[in-house]
């Protein structure tokens, strides 16, 4: 695919805020398969805040299978037609973060996210791909998401 194409493809930036379940499984959903840096996780304890800077992979952009099919490959014969974007997630109101089986999350420092998980009382966990996790106490649900930059083409579409 061209670059001008993919300046074609466009997605407009997301910027979302969950206050609930609903709004959670949304943001849950547009970070599934986001790459991230052990490096770019960050507490500020003091402040309760949890940064998160991740290239999420955009679910929203996907093709139907037939306009995949039809796209033009790369010199490797790997479609273009997917694309990621960097992103902050943050959650606010947060305590005593636990990174469980964190190391083993990361190959060489990177990582992935599966999902976003919320009890509805005072619990979040965020998924790792490789068996780790991110937890920590929230008395309230207060997650926001935003993109930044612009989306970039990948060879690579996340396979489950």
């Amino acid at each position: 695919m061209s670059e001008q194409n993919c300046k074609e493809l466009e997605i407009p930036p997301v910027a979302l805020k969950a206050e609930d379940a609903e709004d959670l499984e949304v943001i849950s959903a547009l970070v599934q398969d986001a790459v991230i840096s052990d490096r770019d996780v960050v507490f500020l304890k003091e402040t309760g805040v949890l940064f998160m800077g991740i290239s999420r992979y955009l679910w929203e952009n996907e093709l139907s299978e037939v306009d995949v099919a039809n796209q033009s490959n790369n010199e490797e014969g790997q479609s273009s037609a997917h694309l990621r974007r960097h992103a902050l997630l943050r959650f606010e109101g947060v305590d005593n973060v636990q990174r469980n089986n964190f190391e083993t999350a990361f190959q060489d420092h990177i990582g992935e996210i599966l999902a976003i998980n919320w009890d509805q009382k005072e619990s979040i966990e965020i998924q790792l791909a490789g068996g780790g996790s991110l937890s920590f106490a929230t008395p309230e649900l207060n997650c926001y998401l935003q993109d930044v930059g612009e989306e970039w083409p990948t060879q690579w579409r996340p396979s489950h």
